[in-house]
């Protein structure tokens, strides 16, 4: 279900493992924008996947990777920051996807899975409340997973 493109992604990983992070602005499983740690490195990386074939954006060096370190992305329009402890480590201009946008899954969509420790924390803010948009969590595959979607109140007489 399309949702609005602007708003914070949070996460953390406890766990440190090369490819862990979230996946935002997500149109398909080919084409979205992706936040995610590379411990082996000591850098946070946001990349952007089109048709499939993945583009590293931005690539913050000794940004990571702390069991006790909060990420976020944070969208408004064409810009991108990236965050690390709410401070901003780095930032990228592209309106790639701002339109409209699923947040990791929509509705009863799977669209995008990263393998990675079970335990660790994800959160999200909506800036328009929409049904059935949330997140996947310890997924195993495309048909065994867990789903946190919204499900914002309905006002009588809508």
């Amino acid at each position: 279900m399309p949702a609005a493109a602007d708003g914070t992604l949070r996460f953390t990983v406890p766990v440190a493992q090369d490819g862990v992070g979230v996946a935002f602005r997500v149109q398909d499983i080919d084409n979205m924008w992706m936040l995610y740690v590379q411990p082996s490195t000591n850098s946070l990386v946001l990349a952007k996947r089109v048709g499939g074939s993945e583009t590293q954006v931005a690539t913050i060096a000794n940004a990571c990777c702390a069991a006790s370190d909060t990420y976020a992305v944070t969208m408004s329009g064409g810009l991108l920051s990236v965050l690390r402890n709410n401070r901003v480590v780095g930032s990228a201009s592209d309106i790639a996807f701002s339109i409209a946008a699923y947040l990791a899954a929509a509705g009863t969509r799977n669209t995008a899975t990263v393998v990675g420790a079970a335990d660790g924390a994800f959160s999200f803010a909506m800036p328009v409340a929409q049904a059935g948009v949330g997140l996947v969590f310890r997924s195993a595959d495309a048909n065994n997973f867990w789903r946190l979607v919204a499900q914002p109140a309905r006002t009588p007489g809508s």
